[in-house]
């Protein structure tokens, strides 16, 4: 069974580069500190971008700590490190 992979969001600075962050929080979709599943990780050699189950945009992983479940429990995952994520490894 393949893992499940969270993120959650962090939310913006006032840096005008994040606006695709802002209207998704404007339109509800984004909540700062709320818990999203993650359907698909694209992962470039420059960039990451994630596609969050029920949401119809990719974000840049930039601004989402990711977490998979262990033993009942979320732990912190680093999408970078894990060859399921990362085709670089």
């Amino acid at each position: 069974m393949a893992k499940r992979l969270y993120a959650r969001y962090n939310g913006v600075d006032n840096d005008a580069e994040w606006n695709e962050f802002r209207e998704a929080e404007k339109k509800g979709d984004l909540m700062v500190g709320e818990l999203y599943v993650v359907e698909k990780v694209y992962m470039g050699r420059y960039q990451t971008e994630i596609k969050l189950q029920g949401i119809n945009h990719l974000f840049n992983s930039v601004r989402f700590d990711f977490a998979v479940m262990k033993n009942g429990q979320l732990t912190a995952h680093r999408i970078q490190n894990d060859k399921d994520y990362n085709p670089y490894l």
